[in-house]
């Protein structure tokens, strides 16, 4: 293998490019961290309690607008990768569990109603169900 030989010249030359390089992405960095930083300081501030006072300041509603919907569908293409992967697959069976929980929560409250209704008509029977 053949080295070449840089100039002291050249070698400034790439010492201050590497050096620009650096500190561009150090400046969009900064600035990326500074947005994010006062993003999260507007939601915070949003919802915190006012400092003095002893009234709270309302929470804003939450609502499902566009940039909620844009940050879920991010952060679902990264969490899920396809339909038919295994993530999507754990998705699918909590959904189903999920589903089925409500369903027996749903008859054992009728249960529970009827043997209430039952036992508040003294009808020991079970005719009343």
């Amino acid at each position: 293998m053949t080295t070449i030989e840089l100039t002291r010249r050249q070698k400034q030359f790439v010492a201050s490019v590497i050096l620009a390089g650096g500190l561009s992405g150090l400046h969009l960095l900064r600035k990326t961290l500074r947005h994010a930083l006062k993003e999260q300081f507007h939601i915070c501030s949003s919802a915190s309690v006012l400092e003095g006072s002893s009234r709270k300041r309302r929470a804003p509603k939450v609502a499902v607008d566009a940039t909620f919907a844009k940050r879920l569908y991010k952060i679902l293409k990264i969490c899920v990768p396809g339909p038919f992967s295994p993530e999507a697959g754990v998705i699918y069976v909590q959904t189903a569990c999920l589903v089925a929980r409500t369903f027996l929560t749903d008859f054992s409250s009728r249960i529970e109603g009827g043997v209430g209704r039952c036992v508040t008509a003294a009808d020991l029977s079970l005719t009343c169900c």
